[in-house]
């Protein structure tokens, strides 16, 4: 009696062990089923209807685009043909040019710089901190994508940083931390934004430089740092947080885009 007891148990064991092992596969089979068509499901989204890697960045570079477009539109109106009509200056046609036949000077200035900056040997130089290098090559692309030559992709970076981060202060990391930061939080001190645009001017391949130095501010100095880029023998000032400032106080941009030193030598120590 007992034996056939024991051979009961055994038996009901090995069919439980037999129904647990089929329901394990069953779960498996059907774990292997929605991951197999999850994959087919992302391949063929991503065949079918791609998305931008950064829909928010590439929303923002719309709207600055935007922006850009309405600028030139009132500087056409607005304009006279004296010096501030460049300094002012978002983005300038080739058509505007020739609309400003009476300040020669200012058209001049610009088409040095775009002639300077598009004849550069560029040499590309990447950020060693990966997580630096990793961000630019997502936004890089999608912020100069479009521009048809040098001098508009240095615009679009000026640009870029000029509208969407702003001035807070911060302290002092590495250069590649910094630019880091702003490009992420989109807030930082004038260290920050002249490290953003340095290692963006870098990534184009142009020769750019962090300056330390000092800037004339109601009459005293205080402490600053800009960019210079320099192509053969000519360096030209870029000073984006200060642009920043300038913007936001009602002053158009690009009052200290490609300046030559002597332009610019009543408001800076160099």
């Amino acid at each position: 009696m007992d034996t056939n007891r024991e051979k009961r148990k055994a038996r009901k064991r090995r069919r439980r062990q037999r129904r647990i092992q089929a329901i394990c596969k069953w779960i498996i089979l059907i774990c292997f089923v929605i991951i197999l068509v999850s994959l087919c499901s992302i391949l063929i989204s991503k065949i079918w209807k791609p998305e931008p890697k950064n829909p928010e960045l590439m929303s923002q570079i719309q709207e600055l685009q935007q922006v850009f477009q309405s600028a030139e539109t009132m500087e056409e109106s607005t304009c006279d043909s004296s010096e501030s009509c460049f300094e002012g200056s978002v983005a300038d046609s080739e058509e505007s040019k020739e609309q400003q036949t009476e300040s020669p000077d200012s058209t001049s200035e610009e088409e040095d710089l775009r002639t300077i900056l598009n004849r550069a040997t560029l040499n590309p130089v990447y950020p060693q901190e990966e997580k630096l290098k990793t961000l630019l090559d997502e936004i890089m692309p999608q912020i100069i994508g479009d521009c048809e030559d040098v001098y508009e992709q240095v615009e679009a970076c000026y640009s870029y940083l000029i509208r969407f981060c702003s001035y807070s202060t911060t302290t002092k990391y590495t250069y590649e931390e910094d630019a880091f930061i702003l490009l992420t939080t989109r807030r930082g001190s004038c260290t920050y934004y002249s490290a953003a645009f340095h290692y963006m001017m870098k990534y184009i391949g142009l020769e750019d430089q962090i300056i330390d130095g000092y800037r004339y501010l109601d009459g005293e100095e205080s402490f600053h740092r800009w960019n210079e880029i320099t192509v053969g023998e000519q360096t030209f000032l870029f000073d984006t947080q200060w642009d920043d400032v300038l913007s936001q106080n009602g002053t158009k941009p690009f009052t200290r885009f490609g300046k030559r030193k002597e332009e610019v030598k009543e408001f800076y120590v160099l």
